[in-house]
Parts: structure tokens; C-alpha cells; sequence
């Protein structure tokens, strides 16, 4: 299952650098089915990225789920979110979900995305 990456921002901060934490409303199916021995390990999934629906690969990757997070509980990972300050993620988190307004009690999942090498 593949991870999208539509907002260029996010996207060159992952292939830059190797590593992003990235924010989305539903929680991810792979990690739903994982055995939960590795979910307790917070084992990562092999995968792959792409810059949007039906476009094609530009990375395979590594995806750990963080977990559960509202909005607020989110701050401390906006360094490697790749925008400049919090306020800049939460205003592009309302634009990608189409948020009218994002609320404190919202929540999501944060996941780990990180850059991987050798394809799985």
C-alpha cells in the first residue's frame, strides 16, 4: 500500500533528508493487520512513496507508526515535519484534509516515514 506525498514541502523534505513525520486522519490499514507483537515493538512496514494518486514511485520507505495524536500532542514533532513552525503544519494539515476548521480535540496518526535503501 502505497504512502502519498502530495505536498511538494513534505515530499523534498523526505528525499532531502531522508526522514519525515507526517500526519493523517486515518489510521493506516497495514498497521491495523500487523500482529501486534510487532505493534507493541512499533516494528516498522516496508513500502513504498509516490507524490500522489496514480502517480508512480519516487522512493521505497519505512513507515513506523507514532501513534494517536491530537492536535496539540503534535508540537514536538513539527522540527521534522518539514514546515518552519507548528502553526505552518496545522495550516497545511487543514488544507490536505480539507479541514474547515482544526479543532484541538481532532486527532489522527503520526507516522515515521524514513528513506530506505535496499527495497524489502
Amino acid at each position: 500500500m502505497v504512502i502519498s506525498f502530495s505536498e511538494p514541502r513534505v515530499r523534498n523534505f523526505l528525499l532531502g533528508k531522508g526522514t519525515v513525520y507526517t500526519f493523517r486522519k486515518n489510521r493506516r490499514k497495514q498497521f491495523q493487520k500487523q500482529p501486534r507483537e510487532d505493534q507493541l515493538r512499533r516494528k516498522g512496514i516496508p513500502d513504498w512513496a509516490n507524490e500522489g494518486r496514480t502517480k508512480p514511485k519516487i522512493a521505497d520507505v519505512t513507515i513506523h507508526e507514532v501513534g494517536a495524536f491530537t492536535v496539540p500532542e503534535l508540537k514536538p514533532y513539527s522540527d521534522m515535519s518539514s514546515f518552519a513552525s507548528f502553526g505552518e503544519w496545522m495550516e497545511a494539515i487543514k488544507r490536505c484534509f480539507h479541514y474547515k476548521d482544526l479543532r484541538v480535540t481532532d486527532n489522527g496518526w503520526l507516522y515515521k516515514v524514513t528513506l530506505r535503501e535496499d527495497p524489502a
